[in-house]
């Protein structure tokens, strides 16, 4: 099954070729915050898709875009088919802070975000403190689209929530790591937490 998600991942790859902007770049560049618009104009689901993955790109005409595959791809999470001896212990207390932020307006569109909130954050902030999770209500803007790739099945009109990882203890500057939580299923967003995160 697991096979089958990375051969559809570069399937929608091969999909959005044409609406892809071939962004020139190396490792630096695969640092950039980049949005989820970007992505999914490159081709890639943010929410789904491992670094690992963007491995199998080299050595193929999609080698190209094996840096906006970086750049849009989850680290935390490997791959095991791919790469079945990956570990994420290089993830374990990575970032100081992380900060949720949501519009409870939209959670009826992101049912596993609104079950974490009433059944898991609490776990969360009692493992890792209430200083290095915080929750962060915003208005969305109505007019949020994906664009590109996601325009081909509709588009979706409501940003999803995000996890905005810091370094610091601070929230100040932009976020070192940014998460859409698009497709993220409670215990995954759970996961990440706990794995990312310090313990108190």
């Amino acid at each position: 099954m697991k096979l089958l998600v990375v051969v559809l991942q570069l399937l929608a790859l091969a999909v959005g070729l044409e609406l892809a902007a071939v962004v020139a770049g190396d490792e630096a560049a695969a640092s950039i915050i980049v949005t989820e618009a970007d992505c999914h104009s490159w081709g890639f689901d943010p929410s789904s898709l491992s670094c690992d993955t963007c491995g199998l790109l080299v050595g193929t005409p999609l080698s190209q875009f094996e840096s906006e595959c970086l750049r849009c791809c989850q680290r935390f999470r490997p791959d095991p088919v791919v790469n079945p001896d990956a570990k994420s212990s290089g993830f374990v207390g990575r970032y100081k802070l992380a900060v949720l932020r949501y519009d409870p307006e939209s959670l009826g569109s992101y049912e596993e975000v609104a079950n974490f909130l009433n059944e898991d954050k609490n776990d969360v902030i009692k493992t890792k403190g209430g200083k290095a999770f915080l929750l962060e209500k915003v208005q969305n803007d109505n007019n949020y689209s994906m664009g590109g790739f996601a325009a081909l099945f509709g588009g979706m009109g409501i940003a999803p929530p995000t996890i905005h990882f810091y370094k610091t203890t601070s929230k100040t500057g932009e976020a070192d790591e940014e998460v859409s939580l698009r497709g993220f299923k409670r215990e995954d967003i759970t996961d990440m937490l706990m794995t990312m995160l310090p313990s108190s």
